[in-house]
C-alpha cells in the first residue's frame, strides 16, 4: 500500500467539510424531493439514502448514496444469488425513481460520499471503490490497483469517461494515478488532484452523469 502524504489527507477532509456545509441546503431539498416523489408515486417510496459494502485497502466500509432505484427493485435483486451491488440495475431507466433519474444525470446521487471522505474511507481523488467480490477477484488475479490506494470520490476514469478507450481503459488510468501518487511530491500531487477535480466538474456540467 502507498503511504499518502498528510497534505493530501488534510486537503481531502477540509474540502469535504466545506462542500458538505455548502451543499447542506441542497441535501435537504433532495431529501424532500425523494420523499415527495414517494408520496406522489407509491412505487418510488423508500429511504432517502442507500448504502452498499465497498472495500478500502482491505477494509470494508459502507458507501453512501442518495437512493435512485425503486425499493422493490433493490429488494428483488437482493434475493437473487450472486447479487453484490446495484450498479447493473441502474442501466435500466424503469428501475429508477423519477427523482433518481435526475440525480444520476448530475452525479448528485454520489454526493453523500463526501461523508465517506470526511470519515477517511475515501479520498477526493483515487480509483473508485469496488464491491467485495469484484475486489477479491482482482486480488486473486494479482491485480492490486484497488488495494494500493485509498479509493476516491472521483478519479481519472470519471474525469475522462469519454476517452477511456483511447487512454487504455479504466485499469490503465487507475494505474496512472497510482504512479502519480508514487512519484509526485505532495504539492504537485495536490495540483494534479485539483486538475482531476476540475476535469470531473467539466464532465458533470454536461449533465451526462459519470
Amino acid at each position: 500500500m502507498i503511504r499518502i502524504h498528510p497534505l493530501k489527507v488534510a486537503f481531502d477532509k477540509v474540502v469535504a467539510l466545506l462542500a458538505l456545509v455548502a451543499l447542506a441546503p441542497l441535501f435537504v431539498l433532495i431529501a424532500l424531493a425523494i420523499k415527495i416523489d414517494g408520496w406522489l408515486y407509491p412505487e418510488d417510496r423508500g429511504p432517502v439514502f442507500y448504502k452498499e459494502a465497498r472495500v478500502s485497502q482491505d477494509r470494508v466500509f459502507n458507501l453512501y448514496k442518495f437512493r435512485v432505484l425503486k425499493t422493490a427493485v433493490i429488494e428483488a435483486a437482493r434475493q437473487k444469488k450472486g447479487y453484490d451491488h446495484a450498479k447493473p440495475l441502474e442501466g435500466r431507466e424503469e428501475n429508477k425513481t423519477r427523482v433518481g433519474r435526475w440525480l444520476q444525470r448530475w452525479y448528485l446521487d454520489e454526493a453523500p460520499q463526501l461523508f465517506n471522505v470526511l470519515k477517511g474511507a475515501l479520498s477526493l481523488v483515487g480509483p473508485r471503490p469496488w464491491p467485495v467480490p469484484m475486489y477479491e477477484k482482482e486480488i486473486s488475479q494479482g491485480i492490486y490497483r484497488k488495494r494500493l490506494l485509498r479509493p476516491g470520490l472521483t478519479g481519472l476514469v470519471q474525469a475522462h469517461k469519454d476517452e477511456l478507450s483511447a487512454l487504455g481503459g479504466d485499469r490503465a488510468l487507475d494505474e496512472a494515478y497510482i504512479e502519480a501518487c508514487r512519484t509526485l511530491g505532495p504539492v504537485r500531487l495536490l495540483l494534479f488532484d485539483l486538475r482531476v477535480i476540475a476535469d470531473t466538474l467539466r464532465v458533470l456540467a454536461r449533465g451526462q452523469g459519470l
